[in-house]
């Protein structure tokens, strides 16, 4: 048992590196800011970076916590006991202490969405003044839970590839996850080996929570199937990405094709209306995608059956997909008013049946009776 649990600890340094190195998420000379919560997972991936730090050439590891206020005493119990250990590992730390229940209010936010948003505020802040690079302890047992929830809730391909080993933090700044390609099962054996003491969320144990509904109770029903199941999920994973980067890069083109060269923001419908089902609806979410707006499922359906009939569609309170003379463009409400007037004001209007268009600020759909 002790030797097996001495292959995982050294198979966790070797598989974070591996991946450090697979994914580019770092460069000599680079300065990684750990997002140390003191449980498990963020305690390893620090222990780990700091083995790491001389072979991979890191020129600094320090670490940010934040207390969210919440969870009574255990907030308080975590900032202490991460204070002690990065004082005694002698890195540097930094801490914010925040009201989160306070903001969820004021935004009318969830707890768990409101922390969300402080926390990476926060570690973006750090970053940008410290000129580093944002590193989080997410491991490929949290991956495979993301895809479960995502496959309980519906999804597309995208939703199958899990988490990524990187993604932008903030302008110019980048958030990287080197433990991905390691088990949970690993950061415990790495723990125990490297004598490494963390602290426990109790709200871990809570099945109220959908993610520990999983964790608990579906990943060891998929284990009992398949011991290996971390490692299939993780070749799904790799195979939805590989498929998913493939099918956005033709949907780009597509998009491109599509595009009138005289007018900015505006696509041919029909051009989009006869693309792969595929492609059609990663162009159309790119369409909004390039407004600031993230569509849901049902939205973009909702855009494809707008291409087959021409209107209107609303995307958020100020936008709009509009389809109309077999133009396609996402509109303010303002615009929209501004181009009824117009077609109003016209001498003349284009009209063909079946086509939409826009006349005295409402969609017009003329038909033969």
């Amino acid at each position: 048992m002790e030797s097996e649990k001495s292959v995982r600890s050294a198979g966790l340094l070797k598989k974070a590196a591996a991946t450090i190195r697979r994914e580019s998420l770092l460069r000599p000379g680079d300065t990684v800011l750990v997002a140390l919560s003191g449980g498990a997972d963020s305690m390893a991936l620090l222990h780990a970076l700091l083995l790491l730090r001389e072979p991979l050439g890191l020129s600094a590891v320090e670490a940010a916590h934040v207390n969210h206020g919440l969870r009574a005493g255990e907030a308080d119990r975590d900032e202490a006991f991460v204070r002690e250990t990065c004082r005694r590992l002698n890195v540097p730390l930094s801490v914010l202490r925040a009201d989160v229940r306070a903001e969820a209010a004021a935004r009318d936010e969830g707890l768990e969405e409101a922390g969300r948003r402080v926390r990476y505020a926060y570690f973006a802040g750090l970053a940008a003044e410290k000129g580093a690079i944002t590193a989080t302890a997410h491991t490929l047992s949290d991956s495979m839970e993301t895809v479960l929830l995502h496959m309980a809730r519906g999804c597309g391909l995208r939703g199958l590839c899990g988490i990524p080993a990187s993604r932008p933090l903030a302008d110019g700044l980048r958030l990287v996850r080197p433990l991905l390609g390691c088990t949970r099962a690993e950061v415990e054996a790495f723990c125990t080996e490297q004598k490494i003491a963390f602290v426990t969320d109790s709200t871990n144990a809570e099945d109220v929570y959908a993610r520990n509904r999983i964790r608990r109770q579906a990943v060891p029903a998929l284990q009992a199937v398949n011991p290996g199941a971390a490692d299939a999920f993780a070749r799904l994973m790799k195979r939805a990405r590989q498929d998913e980067d493939y099918l956005t890069e033709q949907a780009a083109a597509a998009l491109a094709d599509a595009a009138f060269p005289d007018e900015v923001g505006e696509w041919d419908a029909v051009r989009l209306r006869t693309l792969p089902p595929a492609l059609k609806a990663r162009a159309l979410t790119e369409i909004a995608a390039g407004a600031g707006l993230l569509p849901a499922e049902a939205q973009v359906e909702g855009m494809e059956r707008l291409l087959e009939t021409g209107g209107a569609l609303s995307l958020s309170r100020s936008r709009k997909i509009v389809v109309s003379q077999g133009r396609l463009a996402v509109v303010s409400a303002a615009d929209e008013a501004a181009l009824g007037e117009n077609n109003a004001n016209s001498a003349e209007i284009p009209v063909k049946p079946g086509i939409s268009f826009v006349f005295s600020g409402r969609i017009t759909m003329p038909r033969v009776l």
